[in-house]
């Protein structure tokens, strides 16, 4: 089985920032699965993407759509989905979890 795990931010910093830690963590967790990890700069893109994810990572406040409303639309596509929120800002974390 293979593990589909999407990233989405804008800010190419963070994004590689968060890819080399779930890198790490992934040979820990997978169990001998095998995993595939997309970048995405854009909420718009990924939501337009035809791969099913079982994570995603996502920017709480991007440019455009936010993460709580992709959030939403990944759900609407893939209720099973497991979805983290990356933040900066902790204003966000109670929105994040009343939510998802």
């Amino acid at each position: 089985m293979t593990l589909y795990i999407a990233l989405c931010d804008d800010e190419l910093s963070d994004l590689a920032d968060e890819r080399e830690l779930i890198e790490k963590v992934l040979p820990k967790v997978a169990n001998g699965n095998e995993w595939r990890i997309d970048i995405f700069t854009s909420p718009e893109l990924m939501i337009k993407s035809e791969q099913t994810y079982n994570m995603v990572f996502l920017d709480v406040e991007m440019d455009g759509l936010s993460g709580i409303e992709t959030a939403e639309a990944i759900h609407e596509k893939s209720p099973v989905c497991s979805i983290f929120f990356v933040t900066h800002h902790e204003d966000y974390m109670d929105e994040a979890l009343d939510n998802h």
